[in-house]
């Protein structure tokens, strides 16, 4: 006969946050690294701009997210609907105080995880986040953070 219990806790959603200052400068892109921890997977990833960002004529700031450094398992590079920070064909400038939420290629049944080793990993893991700059004049290099939030397995 099946068992029942409830008096365990459920999941906990710890996030992990990066914060880049004076981030956008022609030609440069700025790399960084977030911890994944063990037996957590990917819920979401989000962006936030701490600081007023602007180039002086079209020209992208794309970012992507992978599981190898400069790779974009986590989020895409390029394409309809990849994430970027400023989409000069929008906007020349992102305003401080707008908000992100990118769409998460690693999915809990393990797609994307280099090795097919599954989402839920007894390793800590290390996820390499770049900043693809343009190549055009940065006017004000800003501020921006990336937030990327794990739902932890017990």
């Amino acid at each position: 006969m099946a068992r029942v219990k409830h008096t365990s806790p459920g999941f906990t959603q710890p996030s992990r946050r990066v914060q880049i200052f004076d981030m956008a400068a022609t030609d440069q892109n700025v790399t960084f690294e977030i911890d994944w921890p063990a037996y957590h997977t990917i819920t979401a990833v989000y962006g936030r701009c701490l600081k007023d960002i602007e180039v002086d004529t079209g020209g992208d700031i794309d970012f992507k997210l992978g599981t190898t450094p400069g790779g974009a398992e986590v989020t895409p590079l390029g394409g309809a609907g990849a994430p970027n920070v400023l989409d000069a064909s929008d906007d020349k400038v992102t305003k401080a105080g707008k908000a992100y939420q990118y769409v998460s290629l690693i999915t809990l049944d393990g797609r994307g995880v280099t090795g097919g080793t599954g989402a839920v990993s007894p390793q800590r893991r290390t996820l390499y986040g770049t900043v693809v700059a343009p190549s055009t004049d940065v006017v004000q290099p800003g501020a921006f953070e990336f937030t990327v939030e794990f739902r932890q397995w017990q």
